[in-house]
């Protein structure tokens, strides 16, 4: 059973739904310039117009309302407030669709969640460094003040960056860098200190201060030790494991989502045991399928079944979870750069 408190919510990120590229003063970001090249996305696809959600937001509202959701999770698009990246040129159209978004929300009995960044940074700051500009960190502050005094009145719960892990994960160093790291790695061998950066001295004071705990989870691995399979230094030769699929695990329509609905289950006992009381919120989940959906979407209705199971069977570790393919499914997004008709 689920407390009465439990909040049930749909995520959303702005690129994916919103379209409306160009409208009302929005400048540009990183996802319009790559997806107007040429054989970047599948089939040439954009999100130009994506669901249209900048001009139909009182539909989806409905959706919302439809599913009788308490929250919702959405970004905001820096570009659309800050076409420049930065507070010298605010778009007060912009400020005017979020004021509206919020309020709307909010009068629904539906608690807004907002991210300041999921991956659709302006263009302009892209053309001055992106994020390996030094500056970035001090634009980043900015726009997130500027987005807390604008909104923190009736917004308690943000998300900084949409999953950190994919950057930390996918970002990288220069190739003469890690040539030269792991040539040296090899040459000279450990010398008893750790390969990983060392936190600065103010790093730590961070640990413990969010507010709840945001995990997104789609899928899970088992794992056996590789046994010196790499020939290579990396993260996976660290990690010394190899990740594979249980066969009796379906296969969702994309090859690495298997549907592992308890492992769910046991990753929020894992994180509640190691966080203590922290509220944790499920931002993130889903599931994957290729070609058109039908209106009777049975697979997708039994994945759901079964991870609100597990989910019921963790009780007391969550706060509420708030699916990203839910209202996906009645809105369809633009989901990814490889293969977009998922």
């Amino acid at each position: 059973m689920f407390p009465r408190n439990f909040a049930w919510g749909a995520a959303t990120a702005a690129y994916q739904i919103e379209g409306g590229w160009q409208a009302d003063g929005k400048g540009e970001n990183i996802w319009d310039t790559f997806s107007h090249e040429t054989g970047r996305v599948f089939g040439d696809h954009n999100g130009d117009v994506a669901c249209n959600s900048y001009e139909l937001w009182e539909e989806d509202l409905r959706c919302i309302q439809l599913l009788g959701l308490t929250h919702y999770r959405l970004s905001i698009s820096w570009a659309r407030l800050l076409p420049e990246g930065t507070t010298r040129h605010v778009n007060h159209k912009g400020v005017e669709y979020y004021n509206e978004v919020i309020d709307d929300l909010l009068a629904a009995h539906v608690t807004p969640m907002v991210t300041l960044y999921h991956f659709d940074l302006p263009q302009a700051l892209q053309d001055v460094g992106g994020w390996k500009s030094s500056n970035i960190a001090a634009l980043f502050d900015s726009y997130a003040r500027f987005c807390f005094e604008t909104f923190g009145d009736r917004v308690k719960l943000w998300i900084t960056i949409n999953e950190p892990y994919v950057c930390a994960k996918l970002g990288d160093y220069p190739e003469v860098m890690r040539t030269s790291i792991e040539s040296n790695s090899k040459t000279h061998g450990y010398t008893g200190e750790s390969r990983l950066p060392f936190f600065s001295k103010d790093e730590p004071s961070v640990l413990g201060t969010a507010d709840f705990f945001a995990l997104n989870y789609y899928t899970s691995r088992k794992v056996r030790s590789a046994c010196g399979d790499f020939n290579a230094l990396s993260m996976k030769s660290d990690q010394n494991v190899k990740e594979v699929l249980h066969p009796s695990w379906p296969i969702s329509g994309v090859s690495w989502l298997a549907v592992v609905p308890d492992g769910l289950r046991k990753l929020l006992s894992y994180v509640k045991n190691n966080i203590g009381d922290q509220a944790i919120y499920i931002t993130e989940n889903g599931f994957a399928q290729t070609g058109l959906l039908e209106t009777e979407d049975v697979q997708r209705a039994d994945f759901y079944k079964q991870t609100i199971s597990e989910v019921a069977k963790a009780a007391g570790t969550t706060k509420g979870i708030c699916p990203l393919s839910i209202i996906m499914k009645i809105l369809r997004d633009l989901d990814g750069a490889k293969n977009n008709s998922r």
